[in-house]
Formats: C-alpha cells, sequence, structure tokens
C-alpha cells in the first residue's frame, strides 16, 4: 500500500498554519494576537497537554484525532515529557479529508474498511501520519523565513526534512 505523501504535506502544511507548538519559552497574549493560530508554549505546558486542553471558538477540540493517531502510534508519552520538539497538528478536518482522499484514490480499500476513521487505519499509515508531523527539534518562525526553498532545519520522526509553502 502506497502512501499519498501529497495529501499528507497538505495536511501537514494545513496544520502548520492552524498550530505551531515549540517547547522552549513563555508565550504572551501579543503574541497570540499578532500570530494567531500559532501557539509557542512552556509554561509547565507539555505539547500532550496542550492538545488534550485546547479548545476552539465553539468549546470543541480540534486535535481529537490526532491525539489518538498519536496514542496508537506510541508516541503520546514522549509528548507529555518536556524536550525540543515541534509538532505540526493537524486538526480533524484536514485528518477527515486525509481519509476521504484516501478512499477516493483506493476504492478497492472500502471493502476492508481502511480510511474509514482513525480506528481503521492500518498501524503502518497510522505510524506513518504521526511521525510524519514530529520535528525533532524546535522549529521557529524565524527559521521558516530564513530558508528559501522551504526546507525546515530539522529531520521529522521518519528522518525526512519536511517543506512548507505560504498560502496567499
Amino acid at each position: 500500500m502506497k502512501i499519498n505523501k501529497r495529501s499528507i504535506r497538505k495536511s501537514a502544511l494545513a496544520a502548520v498554519i492552524t498550530v505551531l507548538i515549540g517547547i522552549a519559552s513563555s508565550c504572551t497574549d501579543i503574541w497570540s494576537e499578532q500570530h494567531p493560530g500559532t501557539f509557542y508554549i512552556t509554561d509547565g505546558q507539555t505539547v500532550a497537554t496542550f492538545l488534550e486542553e485546547y479548545q476552539d471558538e465553539d468549546g470543541n477540540n480540534p486535535f481529537t484525532d490526532f491525539i489518538a493517531i498519536l496514542q496508537r502510534a506510541h508516541l503520546w508519552a514522549d509528548l507529555k515529557t518536556y524536550g525540543d520538539r515541534t509538532l505540526f497538528a493537524p486538526t480533524n478536518d484536514a485528518i477527515q479529508q486525509y481519509l476521504k482522499e484516501r478512499m477516493d484514490l483506493e476504492p478497492d480499500l472500502q471493502k476492508k474498511h481502511y480510511f474509514d476513521n482513525v480506528e481503521s487505519l492500518p498501524d503502518s499509515i497510522n505510524d506513518s501520519i504521526a511521525k510524519t508531523h514530529i520535528c525533532r527539534a524546535s522549529v521557529f518562525i524565524k527559521d521558516m523565513n530564513k530558508k528559501e526553498n522551504g526546507t525546515l532545519p530539522s529531520s521529522n520522526l521518519l528522518d525526512r526534512y519536511m517543506t512548507y509553502s505560504a498560502i496567499p
């Protein structure tokens, strides 16, 4: 089974725009106002704690599907500890879009009920999704602006370098 890297990159890009989480120093309200949708945390909070407690303007947690993916990939405990890493967390909507695209690309898998929901993902795809979205080091907005080719300075957990682009 081949993973559609373009769809994963699209989801990752959507997630980057939605949430950039780094562990290093504190976040201020001014930062939040200037950079909506980007979160930089420390004040005792881990990435896992942030994901569990985050609520959108409607009071919903938009990361529950990704939390389930991280738990199934056995990476959740790592995100409950402190350390230098950046998580590009896709929202539930981004994950559902990915699942739908996978169903459209591989209709023969519909019979096996793969890609119906997060729980039905094969372990190999679940692990790839989780590891694709975690960068081994803290990545800051200023680091992203330095690179003309749009490649992040650190690799993800699959030892691949992620690329990014701005959506006008």
